[in-house]
């Protein structure tokens, strides 16, 4: 259950519901709104509100999120989106605002059967609100109730007569996330349209909260299209370009950090197959404990590159320590370069075991791992980049070691830094030796 929560929150984790550019949602009714029997004296929220609400609550959600802890927390997390639902009467809502109310509707529970009644009264076979009913419904039954889209119900959502326009105007959050949980098999038998609604795909008329949604439609494409159709690849570019798009314009650094990766996940280096023998991904420092040294890894080239993907929480990272230190000690005055990469993390394990909270202040971790280094002698350069790299380099656990040759090649990945030294010696001179340079007689 908390894994949907997170999920669902990372899904709706964009900005403001009114926005110019976007589509604006079905008006409400007139009058105002009757609260859920479970609100009894509840003050009711007036029609002309409820948008504006209704991003209040999200946000009052998501800053909850963020700095409650973690006990007891299935049943905390209901209870506060129970709490953030008060005066919301699900049987007056327009589909748009039960989709941008869905992470509280579905951790709620008790209010499932109410939302699923009014999305089934509101679906229709001609309007894109039609299709948004439609698939929202299909959404809340394959994430709360475990039921998958069958495949009358999945030709119903592609082939809406409204569904080009649908992804046209950016509507598309309810529709990705059916189409992400919808059976290989069935997409398989969809995938020509599958690839056309691509076509449809405009970055003007996404925003962040949408364009999360693209990564559920990449693994509808990724499981429906065979390895090797040329259509897949067009698609890939598609959906990475406009995630990259709505990353640019997008203020809050996090969440356009949170689409960057998504971009990298579904088009990166590593995902296209293209990492190893390749040319690396570049890898720019926001922060480096090297001031007055290069400012990102290509900065680096003619030597050969040692890159160790770490966080000061992870225990074997930090116990490879010793480990990283007597490898730059062994190449130090020859042409091999250490470089120690973390993210922002968002807290702090001090040297002492203590943890800080540092949320989005980025400039706090810096300066947290300033004293960090100090503490722990570390004697090669670490630098902060965007999590996006990490994504691109095919990290998905760490302590990670990738090793780069001189011409800014990616030759050997996914290695321990506990590794037998011999073996990595062996690597490192292999390539010192490739581009003519000298290394130490092991």
């Amino acid at each position: 259950m908390i894994r949907l929560a997170i999920g669902i929150m990372i899904m709706f984790s964009g900005v403001a519901a009114a926005q110019p550019g976007r589509t604006v949602p079905d008006p409400a009714p007139p009058g105002v709104v009757v609260p859920h029997r479970a609100d009894e004296g509840a003050e009711p929220i007036p029609a002309d509100r409820i948008d504006e609400e209704i991003e209040a609550r999200k946000q009052a959600y998501r800053a909850w999120l963020e700095t409650s802890g973690q006990g007891n927390m299935i049943r905390r997390v209901q209870a506060k989106c129970r709490e953030l639902l008060t005066g919301f009467d699900v049987s007056t809502l327009s589909p748009d605002q039960i989709v941008s109310l869905l992470p509280l509707l579905m951790m709620a529970e008790d209010r499932t059967e109410a939302t699923l009644a009014r999305l089934d009264s509101l679906t229709d076979h001609e309007t894109v609100s039609g299709l948004v009913a439609m698939t929202t419904a299909a959404s809340i039954r394959a994430y709360a109730q475990r039921t998958q889209p069958d495949l009358i119900q999945l030709r119903a959502m592609l082939n809406h007569p409204a569904v080009d326009k649908a992804v046209e105007e950016g509507r598309v959050t309810t529709l990705f996330m059916a189409l992400g949980v919808s059976a290989p098999s069935m997409l398989r038998d969809m995938k020509d349209k599958l690839v056309e609604l691509s076509t449809h795909l405009h970055p003007e008329t996404l925003d962040a909260e949408r364009a999360m949604s693209l990564g559920r439609y990449w693994r509808a494409v990724d499981v429906g299209l065979p390895e090797g159709d040329p259509a897949r690849e067009v698609v890939r570019g598609r959906i990475a370009a406009a995630l990259r798009a709505v990353a640019v314009n997008e203020p809050d650094r996090d969440i356009a950090s949170a689409l960057k990766d998504q971009a990298a996940m579904i088009d990166g280096a590593f995902a296209r197959g293209e990492l190893v023998g390749h040319p690396a991904p570049e890898i720019e420092f926001m922060w480096t404990s090297d001031p007055d040294g290069p400012k990102k890894l290509s900065d680096l080239k003619g030597k050969v590159v040692v890159v160790d993907f770490w966080a000061t929480w992870c225990g074997p990272c930090v116990r490879s320590f010793p480990k990283i230190a007597s490898l730059v000690d062994h190449y130090k005055g020859y042409d091999v370069a250490v470089l120690g990469v973390t993210t922002p993390q968002g807290r702090h394990h001090a040297a002492d075991g203590t943890v800080t909270k540092t949320g989005k202040d980025r400039e706090r971790e810096f300066a947290l791992m300033a004293q960090f280094i100090k503490d722990k002698q570390i004697t090669w350069p670490i630098a902060f980049t965007e999590h996006a790299v990490w994504t691109a380099y095919g990290v998905k656990g760490i302590p990670h070691i990738v090793i780069i040759d001189a011409d800014g090649v990616v030759r050997y990945r996914e290695l321990h830094p506990m590794m037998d030294e011999q073996e990595e010696h062996k690597m490192i001179n292999g390539l010192l030796e490739e581009a003519g340079l000298s290394h130490p007689d092991d």
